[in-house]
């Protein structure tokens, strides 16, 4: 699941928060994601009968993302299990998830049934 966020400035994480420019965001963009995250994995659950595992990412294209000790990063370690990243690594992290079971085509397969 790629959820993207046009915001400019400096993206860091305090260890209990996402801020942008050291103030915290107008929404809790982290637990949105894991919302939409557990609506998904229901509805995919209903149609596949499968539990599917989704990887998420918040990507800022327009923003830079910095660690916890202040180094420009192109990735966040997980924010609760979403991560975050600039928008030049979205690619690279793409390719570099390689789906531990085979159940896409299932998936794909049915996914009419799915009714969003």
């Amino acid at each position: 699941m790629v959820e993207t966020k046009a915001h400019h400035g400096m993206v860091t994480y305090d260890g209990r928060q996402l801020l942008l420019n050291g103030h915290p965001f107008e929404k809790d963009f982290i637990a949105q994601i894991n919302r939409n995250i557990h609506w998904l994995r229901e509805k995919l659950r209903l149609a596949t009968g499968m539990n599917v595992w989704i990887v998420a990412v918040l990507v800022f294209p327009n923003a830079l993302v910095y660690s916890e000790e202040g180094k420009r990063v192109l990735r966040l370690k997980p924010v609760k299990r979403v991560n975050v990243i600039n928008g030049k690594c979205l690619t690279s992290l793409l390719k570099m998830w390689k789906p531990k079971h085979t159940h896409h085509n299932t998936i794909w397969t049915r996914l009419s049934l799915l009714k969003l």
